[in-house]
């Protein structure tokens, strides 16, 4: 592991912090990565059932299982 003495450590986190600033980057923490996973298949869950309703083949197209839309076809009953 390669240390950096106090001054080098701070021009690093200085610099860093200023790269950040100008790129505007934005840090994602993994509990907000969770959520946007979530997020996301409960989207595709919403779309699924919908689809369900109207009796259209949906197996290929979502990418879920066939337990999944099994599961979310239970929902609608």
């Amino acid at each position: 592991m390669i240390r950096l003495t106090e001054d080098l450590e701070q021009q690093f986190q200085d610099e860093l912090k200023a790269f950040e600033e100008e790129k505007q980057m934005k840090y994602v923490t993994t509990i907000e990565r969770i959520a946007e996973a979530h997020g996301k298949l409960e989207e595709k869950n919403a779309i699924a059932l919908n689809l369900l309703q109207e009796n259209i083949p949906i197996a290929r197209t979502t990418g879920l299982t066939i337990a999944q839309l099994q599961a979310l076809q239970s929902q609608m009953k």
